[in-house]
């Protein structure tokens, strides 16, 4: 006698099921159980571009060719909608998973911003939470600082 209520079953389970898994065809609409996630960036191939130089660190002359450069260096290494708070972190409960490569995506943007801060200038920031916080203290800090830099490299430009 066979039993077709047994999970080990050989029988396909019925696509009305919530057990139900499509297997990979091209009809992904079918899969209304799968889930969006996060995947995590692959930090080691950006080894080459995540850090600048010594005098293209953030300093207190610099920032709109910091912030140029580093918006580049973000987008680059695919991080830049953390600095800007646009990927939500996902529910752990729901996606643990993705709230994991969240976490860690959100971390190297993070690390991103602090690797390329001088010294001196890391002193004036808070310990940002998220990458969105360190980005959004970084032009709190410097959007004053905007004006004298202009009107410094100006009057550089004039006296070469």
């Amino acid at each position: 006698m066979l039993n077709m209520e047994r999970p080990d079953s050989q029988q396909p389970t019925p696509r009305g099921s919530p057990l139900f898994t499509p297997h990979q065809d091209n009809d992904i609409n079918n899969n209304v159980y799968q889930l969006l996630t996060i995947v995590a960036v692959r930090g080691m191939e950006n080894t080459a571009i995540i850090k600048l130089s010594g005098n293209k660190l953030l300093n207190s002359t610099n920032w709109i060719v910091w912030h140029e450069r580093m918006y580049i260096m973000l987008q680059l290494c695919k991080v830049y909608e953390y600095t800007l708070g646009v990927i939500e972190r996902p529910n752990s409960l729901i996606d643990p998973q993705g709230a994991r490569n969240w976490l860690k995506n959100d971390n190297y943007a993070t690390h991103l911003l602090t690797l390329n801060i001088s010294t001196t200038e890391m002193m004036n920031l808070r310990r940002p939470g998220t990458s969105f916080e360190c980005w959004k203290q970084l032009l709190t800090l410097y959007k004053n600082k905007t004006h004298d830099t202009i009107i410094a490299f100006t009057c550089n430009l004039q006296q070469l």
